[in-house]
């Protein structure tokens, strides 16, 4: 197998979710998670239509932590169960766990031999893997 260089690299830029409502945004992504707006946009409808055919053009909230950035998509619609998840690590996980239970938002703890297992819900279905940086 031959060598990567640096600028063979692949690199995350963003991870995108849909959420129900503008609340989110400030009760979980920025109380709980501790993320900050980085900017607010309206999807085209024309786009939306292209390339998810979806046809409405929602509000787009750019949220960023560290080197974490979401792109969170106001939808009107709750999305089906799957497994998709985010998986996060960060100093302190402890204190983001009790951020989100005294808010409301179920928290799932499986306690395991080697390390426990931590995953947070937001009220629009998406799922964040909490791990100990």
């Amino acid at each position: 197998m031959p060598s990567l260089k640096k600028s063979d690299s692949m690199k995350l830029e963003h991870v995108a979710l849909s959420v129900m409502d503008q609340e989110e945004v400030e009760y979980f992504y920025q109380a709980v998670l501790g993320m900050k707006m980085i900017r607010k946009f309206q999807l085209n409808l024309t786009m939306a239509s292209d390339i998810f055919g979806i046809a409405e053009g929602p509000e787009v909230y750019l949220m960023q932590k560290d080197h974490v950035q979401l792109e969170l998509f106001i939808a009107r619609q709750k999305q089906e169960q799957s497994y998709a998840h985010v998986c996060i690590s960060l100093p302190r996980r402890e204190e983001t766990v009790k951020k989100a239970e005294a808010g409301g938002y179920t928290c799932y703890r499986l306690e395991r031999e080697h390390s426990d297992l931590i995953f947070i819900f937001d009220r629009s279905g998406n799922s964040f893997e909490i791990k100990e940086a």
